[in-house]
């Protein structure tokens, strides 16, 4: 008898779709794709109404690996979305007879040999609001599964876990700015980086080093160093323009996304007349909108910012470097991992600011979840943007620690 984990953080257990209250329905704008059996039930339904919308709408599909698809209407909604915003499939046929997508959005897990991890997508702002929102969401919860045989997969070693969690405790680590929980994970990783991912031989040094930087978080010592070094404005621009390049090609979001970004560009006086005396002007000055949100608004509450890097360290099953030998590059590396989740932060922190800025008020839970919501599907469905943010960084001659740094000044 094999056991095998299954872990699930506590917000992933109580999640349930709010439906017709959700902020950004999910039954809109993106491609659905359905199987040969679906596409046969819908068409033989018992229910007329099913049977009809199925003629004008389900259709096959000349798209690989998808057999049929639902055509969305004019106003690019599922067809079988009624006037509650409610699924038609699901009230007529029963949940059995949704799709594969639509059963299982926003749900997804990552199976190695020995545990499994559930996961939610970041693109459901009901997701967001459960992550950010409730203090206990990122406590992770086990269950044993017992197993006739092995799994094929690829077991999760305990160096690789070992760093996860030596690099979670941090970011969850109590600190008077949350920035320096970022910056003592980077420190954290440079130092592992330079034994080349030796974890094993390494344990004791490297237990050292973490618990010093805990204690330098939780006692606020990485805060003055942290600000006195080299923050150039010119790469913190480069990085939303990579993101800007990206905004247009969304459908789904895709408006309000553009409109936040148009926020941040005007925030930051990027016109004709820039210079970087006074990008620099606004820049700080959106970060002390920053420290003003985080402060009084809806982020005030200290587990909302560690919720949410502590998922995305969980939900892109941080760090890579897969064989741990100190020579992967690309995203695959383990600070470069790191860095791309610190500039997915300074993107977020950034827009969020200047969207508090434009409107003159404290940023709402409604307001977060768009935004992060809208972004997580950007980031979803535009694989290149990770791939332009490392050729920026080598364009700009930035190593992945020095990347941390700039996107982390407060």
């Amino acid at each position: 008898m094999f056991i095998h984990k299954i872990i699930t953080p506590m917000f992933i257990r109580r999640f349930e779709c709010v439906g017709s209250e959700c902020l950004s329905h999910c039954c809109q704008d993106w491609f659905i794709s359905i199987d040969k059996k679906t596409y046969k039930k819908y068409h033989s339904a018992d229910s007329i109404e099913i049977k009809q919308i199925s003629q004008d709408y389900v259709l096959k599909s000349d798209r690989p690996g998808a057999y049929a698809y639902i055509r969305l209407t004019e106003k690019k909604l599922c067809p079988f979305l009624t006037e509650k915003r409610l699924c038609g499939i699901y009230s007529k046929l029963g949940p059995s007879a949704m799709s594969h997508t639509c059963r299982e959005y926003p749900r997804s897990a990552v199976t190695y040999q020995n545990a499994t991890f559930k996961r939610l997508s970041l693109s459901c702002p009901e997701v967001v609001r459960q992550l950010l929102f409730s203090a206990d969401a990122m406590q992770l919860t086990e269950e044993d599964q017992f197993l006739k045989k092995i799994p094929q997969d690829a077991e999760l070693t305990d160096p690789k876990y070992l760093v996860y969690l030596w690099c979670m405790n941090l970011v969850q680590a109590p600190s008077p700015e949350f920035e320096d929980n970022l910056y003592a994970v980077m420190q954290l990783l440079t130092f592992i980086s330079k034994l080349n991912y030796d974890i094993e031989t390494n344990f004791d040094r490297i237990q050292g080093v973490y618990e010093f930087l805990l204690n330098a978080t939780e006692n606020g010592e990485l805060t003055a160093e942290r600000r006195a070094l080299p923050h150039p404005v010119s790469f913190q621009t480069g990085i939303l323009s990579v993101y800007g390049k990206f905004i247009p090609k969304l459908s789904r979001n895709g408006p309000f996304l553009l409109s936040t970004y148009i926020n941040t560009l005007n925030q930051l006086g990027l016109d004709e007349q820039q210079t970087t005396a006074r990008t620099e002007e606004n820049m700080a000055r959106l970060r002390a909108e920053w420290k003003v949100q985080q402060q009084d608004s809806c982020l005030s509450e200290s587990y909302t910012l560690r919720n949410l890097f502590s998922y995305l360290l969980y939900h892109s099953q941080f760090p890579h470097a897969d064989n741990f030998g100190g020579d992967v590059a690309g995203s695959d590396n383990a600070l470069s991992h790191l860095s791309l989740l610190v500039m997915d932060y300074f993107y977020l922190r950034t827009n969020l600011a200047a969207l508090a800025a434009t409107e003159k008020r404290l940023l709402t839970e409604r307001d977060v979840q768009l935004l992060l919501a809208a972004y997580f599907s950007l980031k979803m469905h535009m694989g290149d943007i990770n791939k332009d943010l490392l050729a920026l960084m080598e364009s700009c001659r930035m190593s992945d620690a020095l990347a941390c740094i700039c996107l982390l000044d407060n």
